[in-house]
């Protein structure tokens, strides 16, 4: 583990009586995806909304160069350079106002992170900007979680969490958002944390792969270390 880093280290969450994580550990360097996986239930988003302040960890530390997170708000940990995009996009972008309205708004909320430019966001998704004028609400899926990486960027995060966000779209749209995040972590340097039911699309992107099962961490691997998707399956 390393001080310039976003690290979790030996989490668990609790829900009541149900432990829901136990004893998982990551660590996303800049520059890096790690792509963490499993099935449903695993406890991958939990991980996402333990780190990003949405849950609270009942044991374990939460770290972000070296900076402790525990004790901070979710809004705290977005301003520190901490960028949260959920399932689906949902959430992150106000339905009635325009593209151009929010992406404005996000600029307005830039943290002082990674410097990422309206052009350069721009160039990352230009079908987007190509309903400029439209309601955000009446963007398709795949438009609607563009706009919310996009606002993410712009937000200018050391780190980005991002949960599931092929859900929802067709194959050629997969393709084309991993390889945006790519180009992101490649470009900016951002530390991207990416939970991923798309298994084979993960495996294409990301430097590390960590498994979780059941709550708990399984295993963590190069994509090169393994030779099929469904040898990773197995796994699970």
């Amino acid at each position: 583990m390393t001080a310039d880093s976003l690290e979790a280290r030996h989490v668990t969450v609790r829900y009541g009586d149900r432990t829901v994580l136990q004893d998982c550990s990551l660590e996303v360097t800049p520059g890096e995806l790690v792509a963490l996986v499993g099935h449903n239930g695993a406890g991958k988003t939990t991980m996402l909304r333990a780190i990003s302040g949405l849950v609270s960890a009942s044991d374990g530390t939460l770290t972000m160069n070296g900076e402790d997170l525990r004790g901070l708000s979710p809004s705290r940990r977005a301003r520190h350079g901490l960028g949260m995009v959920p399932d689906a996009g949902r959430g992150a972008a106000f339905a009635p106002l325009t593209v151009r309205e929010n992406l404005r708004i996000a600029q307005d909320l830039a943290t002082g992170g990674i410097k990422v430019t309206y052009e350069e966001v721009q160039g990352l998704f230009p079908p987007l900007f190509e309903h400029l004028e439209n309601a955000a609400g009446d963007l398709s899926g795949g438009e609607r979680q563009m706009l919310a990486i996009a606002m993410s960027l712009l937000r200018e995060p050391k780190y980005l969490l991002l949960d599931e966000p092929s859900v929802g779209l067709a194959p050629l749209l997969v393709k084309d958002a991993m390889s945006a995040l790519r180009n992101v972590v490649d470009t900016f340097g951002i530390g991207v944390l990416l939970v991923e039911q798309n298994v084979q699309a993960a495996l294409r992107v990301a430097d590390r792969i960590v498994v979780l099962k059941n709550g708990e961490f399984l295993r963590e691997f190069a994509p090169s270390e393994i030779e099929s998707v469904h040898e990773l399956w197995e796994l699970f």
